[in-house]
């Protein structure tokens, strides 16, 4: 799930890398065509006369006044001279499609302008020029191209970043699988080692079989509990992991987590203590996945309580709170961001796989995990509630 979130990430920023660059050539194109149907109807509806006719348009047609050697005579004001002699520069390399009364696009003195031949109706052969100053509208798409421009080196900086980032996430994923690996195959080699010596101690009758074969179901029990968990991550990973949802006492819940390990608690010298409301609290659980959730909070506690453990539920206005704690030396600070994550391995820690698993197992309840130090660790699962006091969704992986 992990590497197809990053994929999808990379993805991400590809698309949106692609859509900005689109995005400003569709916009650049279709304002330039919008510029050149504004201004040729402009010039198309303009007379010698100076008159627009209806023409409803966002330019304003302007004329140029010149003899038949196209020398200037008169400008509007607006135009400066420069500019007019370039026009006019223009016009006497290109009469032909001028005299044609063909639009034609011009540079003039850094402005851009639509410029096109009236027809002559002076007798004296006086040339109109009709011309529409798009300098404007020029700046406007200068500026646009240069927010286009700033928006794609963004988008190409935030995709490098992630890029970086998800490279970085890879190696690190890669790094805690390959020490997963080296540690699951420790904790499986050991237990292993110890049923064969074990059994070849009975065989040769060096060691008691009652005592031997408890060692060796000990062993074989706790192999089994490193492929079980293995095989559920699996599942929750492929999406194979489904919750069965049914209403039960939470508090009933919790009272059979702590019965679970009431045993090997005593065996350690240490108790589980249970604080649970007077009221009860119904709410739809799949009681097996969330035993299994508090069964690896509860273990984990074992490992580093010095004496005691306490499991306790309180329900609050909008969510029931679920606290596993211990009065061991609690979590090194540096660790509390990282004993959820995946192949994880604190110190005196087992496989990396236990609370990780918790945290799916919660997160499939809707629900939210954390750890933080009081005394000693605590860990606090938060399940939302509605009015009525019920899990407010329940959420399955498909």
């Amino acid at each position: 799930m992990k590497g197809l979130r990053r994929r999808l990430l990379v993805l991400l920023f590809a698309a949106l890398f692609i859509a900005i660059g689109a995005l400003g050539l569709g916009a650049r194109y279709y304002i330039n065509k919008y510029i050149v149907s504004q201004a040729t109807q402009t010039l198309r509806q303009m007379t010698p006369s100076g008159d627009r006719g209806d023409a409803q348009t966002i330019f304003d047609a302007r004329l140029l006044m010149a003899d038949y050697r196209g020398s200037l005579l008169d400008k509007d004001e607006h135009l400066e001279h420069d500019k007019a002699f370039a026009l006019l520069s223009y016009y006497r390399q290109n009469r032909l499609p001028m005299l044609r009364g063909d639009i034609t696009q011009v540079t003039a003195g850094g402005s851009h302008f639509f410029l096109r031949q009236l027809p002559i109706v002076s007798p004296r052969g006086t040339v109109t020029l009709a011309y529409v100053d798009t300098g404007s509208v020029g700046q406007l798409m200068d500026t646009l191209n240069r927010v286009f421009a700033a928006a794609l080196l963004f988008s190409i900086l935030l995709a490098v970043l992630a890029g970086i980032r998800a490279g970085r996430m890879v190696d690190d994923a890669q790094g805690k699988l390959k020490k997963f690996f080296e540690n699951a195959s420790h904790d499986l080699k050991t237990p292993l080692t110890v049923i064969q010596g074990y059994a070849d101690g009975i065989r040769v009758g060096v060691i008691d079989p009652q005592e031997g074969g408890e060692t060796i179901v000990a062993q074989g029990e706790r192999m089994t509990a490193l492929v079980e968990e293995i095989l559920m991550l699996s599942r929750l990973d492929a999406g194979q992991r489904k919750l069965n949802p049914a209403p039960r006492d939470l508090r009933e819940t919790l009272q059979t987590a702590a019965m679970q390990l009431k045993r090997t608690a005593a065996e350690q010298h240490k108790e589980i203590n249970l604080s649970l409301p007077d009221e009860a609290l119904v709410m739809p659980v799949d009681e097996q996945v969330m035993l299994r959730a508090l069964q690896n909070l509860l273990d984990n506690a074992l490992r580093y309580a010095d004496t005691r453990i306490t499991l306790s539920l309180r329900v609050g206005r909008r969510e029931a709170r679920i606290v596993v704690s211990d009065d061991g030396a609690g979590i090194p600070p540096e660790e509390l961001t990282q004993v959820f994550e995946r192949f994880y391995r604190g110190r005196s820690g087992q496989n990396g796989i236990g609370l990780s698993l918790a945290r799916e197992l919660v997160l499939l309840h809707g629900g939210h995990i954390s750890a933080h130090n009081d005394g000693g660790a605590h860990f606090v699962i938060r399940l939302p509630l509605n009015a009525r006091g019920r899990v407010a969704q329940v959420f399955t992986r498909n």
